[in-house]
């Protein structure tokens, strides 16, 4: 039997930050994805660490780790980019 790998923080990031958190229509966003122990999170902030939007995924095969992206004007910006 083989494992498939699913790893759903780096699959469904590109899709919740482009469609759900582009839909809170907050100019500018910092985007975090955290992940530990197996499951992750997805968090939006306004860049004066006030939380505007979270998103829970239970499982993952992602590493520990936390990415932070900028999103703004509907672009979403790595941080070492800009």
């Amino acid at each position: 039997m083989f494992k498939v790998n699913t790893n759903r923080l780096e699959r469904e990031f590109p899709d919740i930050a482009a469609t759900e958190m582009i839909s809170l229509n907050d100019p500018f966003m910092v985007v975090k994805r955290l992940s530990k122990d197996h499951s992750g999170v997805i968090a939006a902030e306004d860049g004066n660490d006030e939380v505007i939007d979270v998103r829970a995924i239970e499982w993952t095969d992602c590493h520990e780790v936390e990415w932070k992206s900028y999103l703004a004007d509907r672009v979403l910006m790595a941080t070492s980019k800009h």
